[in-house]
């Protein structure tokens, strides 16, 4: 097989990737970059939280020098109020 990174557009990855299914199939006929999904799954469970923690660092690095520091104290505020609402009810405010 190829190696997704090698391909150019969403038509390459339907003509040169095997079809998982009509889902599959479906994504790719909607535009979906599947090369992206095929290239993941092909790291490891480390390596992706490797990958994800680079991509939280950049958005963090440049939410630093876009965003006024109250607006990210608001939604730094709003993400932990998230985060405990999602463990239940006892640990709403």
């Amino acid at each position: 097989m190829q190696d997704p990174a090698d391909l150019y557009t969403t038509e390459d990855a339907g003509r040169t990737l095997p079809s998982y299914g009509p889902a599959w199939d479906a994504a790719i006929e909607a535009g979906i970059d599947v090369t992206m999904i095929e290239r993941n799954l092909q790291l490891s469970p480390s390596e992706r939280l490797r990958q994800m923690e680079e991509a939280n660092r950049f958005v963090l690095e440049v939410q630093s020098r876009t965003v006024p520091p109250h607006i990210r104290q608001v939604q730094d505020h709003e993400r932990l109020r998230e985060k405990l609402a999602a463990l239940g009810p006892e640990y709403e405010d």
